[in-house]
């Protein structure tokens, strides 16, 4: 890709001046950026990377063959990352079915981030929801989930968010 005097790829000019509505089907009849897409997703470049993660999982199918191959690093790239990025690498994990080594993974990430009240919100949100999805493939990790559905991992989230995260994990 052609870089403008700033020194901003094409692609990256796209994701900073353009609506994700035109982008996501604009970004599917151009597969040439998908990789692009996937580098700069879990790169460390302000401005770019959470909205690079944050297109991409709307641009790819259930366990997309596309990710497969990168979903460990994808999780380890989680918790090098700001807060926005995180939310939108876990998102697209969401669609990625894991294996159980991904699983255990994917789910010490999304405790920890659970446990850290000044997170946010949406974060920790998706992290407790992610962590509910995994357990119930291993049962023995449900009661864990629902322990953590509480004071003081709870006290600073708003009502709102208190009452989904409680519809989704059952408690």
């Amino acid at each position: 890709m052609k870089r403008s005097v700033h020194s901003e790829t094409a692609l990256e000019h796209l994701i900073n001046n353009s609506h994700k509505k035109e982008l996501v089907p604009y970004l599917n009849k151009r597969r040439a950026y998908f990789a692009e897409l996937l580098r700069l997703a879990l790169s460390d470049k302000p401005h770019y990377s959470w909205r690079a993660a944050w297109l991409l999982w709307s641009c790819v199918e259930k366990n997309d063959k596309r990710i497969r191959k990168q979903v460990a690093k994808i999780i380890k790239t989680i918790p090098k990352r700001p807060d926005s990025q995180q939310r939108e690498l876990i998102i697209l994990l969401e669609k990625m079915e894991l294996s159980p080594a991904n699983e255990g993974r994917l789910y010490y990430i999304c405790s920890e981030i659970w446990k850290q009240p000044a997170k946010n919100p949406s974060l920790r949100s998706h992290a407790i929801k992610t962590m509910y999805r995994i357990a119930k493939h291993h049962p023995e990790l449900l009661e864990e989930v629902k322990a953590l559905n509480t004071s003081p991992y709870t006290d600073n989230l708003s009502n709102t968010v208190k009452n989904n995260i409680s519809k989704f994990v059952g408690t």
